[in-house]
């Protein structure tokens, strides 16, 4: 009676450790499959991130595009619509580069302006980084 006892008690040992190393690999091979998920996610917000930098660029040369298009649509010749779409467009595009290069100069020869008694005082201190 022991032996069929000892047999079943084996088996069903043998059954139970089977099933949880069964268990045991679904689980590691669900959590591998959520940290794939998660790198590839990780990777596609890294791709939006770097595709933003370039976005400007693109939404000029898309307006520059359809601009043009529209005037050509409208009755005016290739030439004529793309030259009339680039001077339109070329506006805000040299304004927001003037802009930046100006504000900037401050930087480029290192001016520094002391705000505070600027407001108070009514003299900047103006210094020159060496």
């Amino acid at each position: 009676m022991f032996r069929i006892y000892r047999e079943t008690l084996s088996r069903f040992s043998c059954a139970a450790s089977t099933g949880l190393i069964v268990a045991l690999a679904k689980e590691k091979r669900e959590r591998e499959r959520e940290k794939k998920k998660r790198k590839r996610e990780r990777e596609r917000e890294k791709e939006r991130e770097r595709k933003k930098g370039n976005l400007a660029l693109v939404r000029n040369g898309i307006l520059l595009v359809e601009f043009a298009d529209l005037m050509v649509s409208q009755g005016m010749e290739v030439r004529e619509a793309v030259i009339e779409a680039g001077r339109t467009r070329m506006t805000p595009v040299l304004l927001t580069a003037t802009a930046t290069m100006l504000g900037l100069i401050p930087l480029a020869v290192g001016l520094n302006l002391d705000f505070v008694t600027l407001f108070t005082e009514f003299n900047p201190h103006l210094y020159f980084w060496r």
